[in-house]
This record gives C-alpha cells, sequence and structure tokens, in this order.
C-alpha cells in the first residue's frame, strides 16, 4: 500500500485534481502494469550492478520467467551482452522467447550462474553459488530464509551477498517517473 501512498503524494505534485476511481482504474490497465514492469526491470539491474563485483557483461545470468517483468529484463539484459539463459514453464512464453532467439529451458542447472534474476512466484531454488535477485519476494520467503541459512548471505566464489530481495522496485527507483506516466492519463 505504500508505493500507492507514495505515487499519490507525488502525483498531487504533478496534477491538482485526482479523481481516485480513474487513478483505481489506470493502476489495473495493463499498460500501467508493463510500464512498471520496465520499472522494475531496471531496478534489478542497478541492484545487480551494486552487488556484484564481475558486472552483467559476459557474466553467466539465469532470468527465471519470461512474463510482464521477465522480458523487459531480458532484453536489457541481452543488451548489456550477459550469458543469459531464460527459465520458463509456460509453453507460449517458451515459444515467444524462442522466437526472438533466447536460450530458454523448463528447467536449468544453476550452479554455474553468477547472477539468478528470479521475477516467479513459489519458485524452488537450488542450492547455487549466484548472487539472487529475488522480484516475487513475499511468495518466496519460505525458500529465502532456506537459502540465507546454506552460507550466512555470502557467496563461496566472492563473498558477495547471496541473496537481494527486491519487492516495490518502482516505488524505490520510479515513484515519479511512474506518476508522471499516470499523470498523462489524467
Amino acid at each position: 500500500m505504500s508505493n500507492f501512498i507514495n505515487r499519490r503524494k507525488i502525483l498531487k505534485e504533478l496534477v491538482s485534481n485526482i479523481d481516485e476511481n480513474k487513478l483505481n482504474k489506470i493502476l489495473e490497465t495493463e499498460e500501467y502494469k508493463l510500464y512498471n514492469a520496465m520499472i522494475t526491470a531496471e531496478g534489478a539491474i542497478k541492484i545487480a550492478l551494486e552487488n556484484c563485483e564481475m558486472g552483467i557483461a559476459l557474466t553467466d545470468v539465469i532470468l527465471i520467467g519470461y512474463g510482464r517483468i521477465g522480458k523487459p529484463l531480458a532484453k536489457m539484459l541481452t543488451g548489456m551482452n550477459a550469458n543469459l539463459t531464460i527459465v520458463e514453464k509456460d509453453k507460449t512464453e517458451i515459444m515467444n522467447a524462442k522466437v526472438l532467439g533466447y536460450n530458454i529451458f523448463s528447467n536449468c542447472n544453476m550452479k554455474n550462474a553468477n547472477i539468478i534474476f528470479n521475477t516467479v512466484e513459489d519458485y524452488s531454488f537450488q542450492e547455487t553459488d549466484a548472487i539472487i535477485i529475488d522480484l516475487a519476494t513475499q511468495k518466496n520467503q519460505k525458500d529465502i530464509e532456506k537459502i540465507k541459512k546454506i552460507d550466512d548471505l555470502k557467496t563461496k566464489k566472492t563473498n558477495e551477498p547471496k541473496i537481494v530481495t527486491a519487492s516495490a522496485l518502482p516505488e524505490k527507483i520510479g515513484a515519479r517517473k511512474a506518476a508522471l506516466y499516470i499523470s498523462e492519463y489524467l
């Protein structure tokens, strides 16, 4: 709910009379959700760069989920020259990713990955030395706690943080951007 409150505060700075019903309808549109996904992908990249000494270029990266957030994140990672592998179970999304030339599997070994971006709720993580950036934090709390206990939040390779929970990224890095987008509709 804090997402909504902070965006509302920024919106009030941008637009004097906000119709609450219209605002609520905008927040539920697919266009807004896709825009939010793009901001989330940008935030995930920022977190990866802050937490991985190796950077992203030529690094083995796994992206779990090729949905609303996975699609813009895959495009950004590819643009940064990551060695990207996508894990997806939905057959339609698998075909969408294959058509665009991505390496995509329904499951893969995560042992050799350097960075894992997770966009899927209730995903069961394998033991890995990779940094995991979990964008579906609330639903994955049990697995996150299990991973944290494995080696006290540090990877064996580089002593970097093991997992970064990254919920509400549009609020943290792009609240003004999201509010500007909403103000275009009002």
